[in-house]
């Protein structure tokens, strides 16, 4: 019961994670900004207002939507959320995760190609070409950390990984902050650590659609890529489309929560606390990269890509001269 309201948690904090990205960028802009709600409250309405479909889709257009909302939904059912074991935990889920929102992307794209507009066509060939190139970087992720640990699991993943930092005094989990600083990992793991989140951050950065690989507030036709794809949907399908988005931002950033602290199963509620204030870090270091970087030209993007695919490789040798020595 507890992981199924941690899960609902999660879900819960996607709502206000676009919110809190747009103060972060209007307080860097000297500007008061919108309320943390306001996309909510934009989802609410839309959720009440009617679609309105073109003659010229069929039943994929329609059905798009409601597959990558669920298929976000399904990913994060494998990843551990402020310590506790994900709903669903088996050999193999990290590759399940990768594809499962690959899934989701899929079907976006061939929903804009449905449309029969070649402006959303252009869109969708950019969104093809930007995550084919994320995807190795990824999987290189995913591969080190399993070498690294020896297992391919998440939850697997994260108890090795934390293991040696998992305080053997009880009294330490009464002081969040000793907690914290317990629960940073040793120089062994820093290297793995490290790579992984800066890979992850570019994934969220890419997955979400944000600065400076994309711009979620512009139309100018030339350099839109998400946004493009989705011009054509409206009401409650424009409604899931903009939940998904900002899921993915909550599920990639449980999986930086999870290298960045134990499992907490020591101190249920310093691992609650310590989850909502990294969500929100997140949150907030998205905000600040989309205020002080300026967008990335679209022949410079996958450059940036293939250098996360770079460091993704270097820790994926590393690993294996570690396990040759």
């Amino acid at each position: 019961m507890v992981i199924i309201l941690r899960y609902i948690l999660m879900i819960l904090l996607a709502f206000i994670v676009p919110g809190i990205i747009n103060k972060t960028k209007a307080k860097c802009a000297g500007r008061k900004g919108a309320s943390i709600l306001q996309p909510t409250i934009d989802i609410i309405k839309l959720l009440k207002k009617s679609a309105v479909i073109s003659t010229s889709t069929s039943a994929v257009f329609i059905l798009a939507p409601s597959i990558t909302l669920a298929s976000v939904l399904c990913a994060g059912l494998v990843v551990p959320i402020a310590g506790l074991k994900p709903i669903l935990s088996f050999s193999g889920d990290l590759i399940f995760f990768a594809y499962i929102l690959g899934i989701g992307r899929f079907f976006t794209i061939i929903a804009a190609l449905d449309t029969a507009s070649a402006f959303e066509g252009m869109g969708a060939s950019r969104e093809a070409a930007f995550s084919m190139f994320l995807e190795p970087s990824m999987f290189f992720v995913f591969g080190s950390l399993a070498m690294f640990t020896g297992v391919a699991s998440f939850n697997e993943i994260f108890a090795i990984l934390s293991s040696d930092a998992i305080p053997n005094d009880p009294g330490v989990i009464l002081n969040i902050i000793d907690t914290l600083k317990s629960w940073i990992h040793p120089t062994n793991s820093m290297v793995v650590v490290v790579c992984s989140n800066i890979i992850i951050l570019l994934a969220i950065l890419v997955e979400a659609s944000r600065m400076p690989f994309d711009d979620p507030n512009t139309h100018l036709e030339l350099t839109m890529i998400h946004e493009v794809m989705v011009l054509d949907n409206s009401g409650p399908d424009l409604a899931m489309i903009n939940i998904a988005s900002s899921l993915k931002i909550t599920v990639l950033a449980s999986l930086i929560t999870g290298l960045l602290i134990h499992n907490g199963h020591n101190s249920p509620v310093a691992a609650l606390f310590l989850y909502i204030v990294f969500i929100v870090l997140v949150a907030i270091v998205i905000g600040l990269i989309e205020s002080m970087v300026a967008r990335i030209r679209l022949t410079h993007i996958p450059q940036y890509l293939i250098a996360a695919s770079a460091i993704g490789i270097t820790v994926f040798m590393i690993m294996i001269a570690g396990k040759m020595i």
